[in-house]
């Protein structure tokens, strides 16, 4: 038993990283609790629960030919969805187009092609509840020109010649 150097380590400095939402400084108070006594109850049952509410962490990114989205702690898996939502074309007028795949991991990826015309796209992690779709986790927005930095690159160079 490896027994904790922090002699102020409690469940309610746990509690308070929590309210100030440092997770991770609550989980390793937690587990240097429970290192030095394994039957304190108190820090097992709030471990439990810091586990049962972990988050689901997304992220997305943009290339020239695809979306590219990793998630990671990912609850209850197979119900959740990676769902994005694409704005083409004229910002007045956008065309949406809405795309899902279901979540078969708790830790995985997937591509989707990017489209070719100029857009942005929102993608969240979520699921059906009683009331409609939940979102769980979303991602900054991303953004992209019709153009890829290769052709970009082609045209300036073109122009340079005239």
């Amino acid at each position: 038993m490896t027994r904790s150097r922090d002699p102020i380590a409690s469940t309610t400095i746990a509690r308070l990283y929590l309210a100030q939402g440092h997770r991770r400084k609550a989980a390793r108070m937690l587990e240097a609790l429970i290192d030095r006594d394994p039957s304190d109850g108190s820090a097992l049952h709030l471990r439990e629960r810091l586990e049962r509410t972990e988050m689901p962490t997304l992220t997305a990114a943009v290339d020239d030919a695809h979306l590219e989205v990793t998630w990671d702690a990912v609850r209850d898996a197979p119900r959740r969805h990676v769902v994005v939502v694409s704005y083409l074309g004229d910002a007045t007028l956008p065309r949406i187009q809405v795309t899902s795949v279901t979540c078969e991991e708790a830790t995985g990826e997937c591509t989707f092609a990017r489209p070719r015309e100029p857009g942005s796209a929102a993608v969240c992690i979520g699921f059906m509840g009683p009331g409609g779709f939940v979102a769980e986790a979303v991602t900054s927005p991303l953004v992209w020109s019709s153009q890829t930095p290769d052709s970009e690159a082609a045209a300036a160079a073109h122009s340079a010649l005239e």
